[in-house]
């Protein structure tokens, strides 16, 4: 996941040392896109919630790293 806000990045970076799961919220357009600061790995995050246009190709290897992919 990439941030374009540097400050709310380094924030939300923190905040995943005492959270127990990250599941994320992604515009469909917006996976594998990659602009901004790095925010977290894909191993940290625990399920992604996207529309059902989003890259086949890019969830599924997500998938394979263990994230569970939900489609709206």
């Amino acid at each position: 996941l990439y941030k374009t806000d540097m400050l709310t990045a380094m924030a939300e970076q923190n905040m995943l040392n005492v959270v127990g799961k990250l599941v994320v919220l992604v515009d469909s357009t917006k996976v594998g896109e990659r602009a901004g600061m790095l925010f977290s790995r894909a191993e940290q995050i625990n399920m992604i919630i996207t529309g059902k246009n989003a890259n086949l190709q890019i969830l599924q290897k997500l998938e394979d790293l263990g994230v569970k992919i939900l489609l709206v």
